[in-house]
């Protein structure tokens, strides 16, 4: 298994010519799916002590092309992430069936209700209202909501995100800490690729037709194996008006030649024993809900999934996104794209003139740790950012011959401890990194690569005693 993980190494890195990656770098395609997106997103955006096993982050050496993310996604992935990545998806899987569920059980139930008379007479308009108008005036909510502009569902998102997460927990318990920025992340690029619309009609749509098929399902059994009666009843509506909402139902379903029984038939002073004209009616009333509901929601199911599809493949790796960053920064440690203001400091891809100073003293990056330090070190104290090594240069008489940067290994080289060593070559005429093992996680080789990996920080020497 070593065997083939090296020789994969090997063919990444050693099987393009120069020619061939500048060539590929030229024509690098900033885009990634969404899954890859999704999980960059999620290891670059989590705290590395987040991770059972440290992350390898992606270096110059074997990384040479932002095209290639793919490629370290293979190779250097967190198996953490992917898990958390996988549990999401799974969440979000068990949450559609668990309301498609619900939806099919609240159609049968409602209809149930609606049909459980002891004289069997059903109230046709009054039947259509309660089973079909619901369904009418989401579907007129979701199409005002998908064709307005600014309606990007952050407050959705919140709720989405919040509920999401509180599944999760009671599904896959608190094993899983990465779980939440999984989720997180997965809401940050959805919103940010305005996926929530049609992932939210997708939702809406299904569970609107699940629950017309327990409506139609119902109804037809009931129709089947028992005798209705329908009527037509209204008190405040006059007879023109009921001729002309008749004459638009009837109008409705004349493409399927399924017409509506006569309005004097179905008023409470007709016919309604008939069983020809009930059973016409049954039909007429089974074709509608089957057409206008079951029908509809299924174009709507069809439409959001090609819109989701469509636009989940469609989504560029933006240069401002949070993944894009970092990875470029790990995978060109010497960029100066993502340092903050105040940590900004001038790079080069030249090694640092040699400074001529004096003395020789150490400093602790983020925190001292307990070790056994060779004598002669000055000890000046603890720095978290360049601007801490500016401030001891004027205090204390910088530059100096060497400095020694003791380094706890469970601290990782982000980007604000990598400024502090670069800042270091501009501070001493040797420098040092002795690190200091205490507890898990080990961020020991990962500094080594960053090291390693960028032109000045190769100038640093790394000791094995202090």
């Amino acid at each position: 298994m070593k065997t083939l993980f090296k020789w994969r190494c090997s063919w990444g890195c050693d099987s393009f010519s120069e020619n061939s990656r500048t060539r590929w770098a030229m024509h690098t395609p900033k885009k990634l799916n969404f899954r890859s997106q999704w999980l960059l997103n999620t290891i670059f955006q989590a705290s590395p002590q987040q991770f059972e096993k440290p992350v390898i982050y992606p270096d110059k050496l074997n990384q040479r092309t932002l095209a290639r993310a793919d490629y370290w996604l293979q190779l250097y992935s967190s198996n953490d992430a992917t898990q958390s990545v996988t549990q999401v998806t799974k969440t979000l899987r068990a949450s559609v069936f668990l309301i498609v569920i619900l939806a099919f059980l609240a159609g049968i139930v409602a209809t149930s209700g609606a049909l459980s008379t002891e004289l069997k007479t059903v109230n046709l308009p009054l039947f259509l209202v309660g089973s079909l108008g619901a369904h009418f005036l989401a579907l007129l909510f979701w199409i005002v909501v998908s064709f307005s502009r600014g309606a990007n569902g952050n407050v959705v998102a919140y709720v989405l995100f919040n509920a999401g997460a509180r599944m999760g927990r009671w599904l896959y318990g608190r094993e899983q800490p990465l779980y939440d920025c999984a989720f997180e992340s997965l809401i940050t690029l959805a919103t940010r690729h305005q996926l929530l619309k049609p992932f939210f009609g997708l939702l809406s749509h299904l569970f609107w037709l699940f629950y017309l098929l327990g409506t139609f399902l119902t109804a037809g059994l009931l129709f089947v194996f028992a005798e209705y009666h329908f009527v037509w009843e209204t008190t405040v509506l006059s007879s023109g008006q009921l001729a002309h909402v008749h004459a638009l139902l009837n109008a409705s379903l004349l493409w399927f030649n399924v017409t509506l029984p006569p309005l004097t038939a179905l008023s409470s002073s007709g016919d309604t024993m008939n069983t020809a004209i009930n059973a016409a009616t049954g039909l007429w009333l089974l074709f509608f809900i089957a057409y206008y509901g079951v029908f509809v929601r299924i174009v709507g199911v069809a439409g959001c999934f090609a819109w989701l599809k469509w636009r989940s493949q469609g989504t560029s790796w933006e240069e401002g996104s949070a993944s894009y960053l970092h990875f470029k920064r790990y995978q060109d440690p010497i960029s100066a794209q993502v340092l903050d203001k105040d940590q900004a400091i001038e790079r080069t891809e030249q090694f640092p003139a040699k400074i001529q100073g004096q003395g020789v003293v150490m400093v602790w990056l983020e925190e001292k740790v307990h070790a056994e330090m060779t004598s002669g070190y000055r000890d000046l104290g603890i720095v978290s950012v360049s601007r801490d090594l500016d401030e001891l240069l004027e205090r204390e008489n910088g530059p100096w011959q060497q400095l020694l940067i003791v380094i706890n290994s469970k601290n990782s080289p982000d980007r604000a401890n990598l400024g502090v060593l670069r800042r270091a070559l501009d501070c001493a005429e040797y420098v040092k990194v002795f690190f200091v093992e205490t507890a898990q996680p080990n961020f020991r080789e990962s500094w080594l690569t960053c090291i390693s990996g960028a032109t000045p920080l190769k100038a640093i020497e790394v000791c094995e005693h202090a």
